[in-house]
């Protein structure tokens, strides 16, 4: 059964505010919100999935039901999502959400659903994982160790856990908890200047 285009799509992305993508980035670039595409040809950026047009799902008639498409090709879609951590900007949210092609039948299948969900949950710095294979976690997690470094040093504990050990990430964790003692100390130091001011005023 077909389900024809994606009309909705655009709908369902600004209900949700996650129209903003940085157009003055790289497309190869993660930007705030980016969608990573996984499948037999590597692993790519394509932005334009945030608005349900990568480059594999242009021309796509959409159907309900994947015995409709003749040679499904799987691609995985993971939503990445960066945070501004206290040493600088960081992998926060990774959500992944699979949809298959035949590109020369013109058709594919994917739950819509599924990726605004899993949009939404990235956003929100959550990481859901579970339906990527074992061989699309290493690809995924080569490829986001290769990104710009601030991005996986600044990486959330809960994105480190996912392709390190604890004692592997340990070195990241104890630099970030010393910036945040770093941080507090100013802070309080800050304070205590600007209150003794304030007692030499009166």
């Amino acid at each position: 059964m077909r389900a024809g285009k994606d009309e909705g799509w655009d709908k369902k992305v600004e209900r949700l505010n996650l129209t903003g993508v940085n157009k003055h980035k790289a497309p190869d670039a993660l930007s705030n919100l980016s969608a990573v595409l996984i499948d037999r040809d590597g692993v790519r950026i394509d932005n334009a999935a945030i608005h349900g047009k990568s480059k594999v799902e242009r021309g796509i008639t959409w159907v309900t039901d994947t015995d409709d498409i003749p040679e499904p090709q799987r691609i995985a879609l993971v939503w990445v999502t960066l945070h501004r951590e206290i040493l600088g900007l960081g992998i926060h949210g990774l959500a992944a959400s699979i949809f298959y092609v035949d590109s020369e039948a013109g058709l594919g299948y994917k739950n819509l659903a599924d990726q605004v969900n899993k949009m939404d949950s990235a956003v929100k710095g959550k990481i859901q994982l579970d339906m990527l294979t074992e061989a699309e976690m290493k690809q995924l997690g080569a490829f986001l160790m290769a990104q710009r470094e601030e991005l996986w040093v600044n990486a959330s504990e809960a994105v480190w856990a996912n392709w390190l050990t604890e004692e592997q990430y340990k070195p990241m964790k104890l630099m970030r908890i010393e910036a945040e003692k770093d941080r507090e100390r100013i802070r309080r130091e800050a304070e205590r200047e600007r209150s003794e001011g304030m007692n030499e005023h009166k």
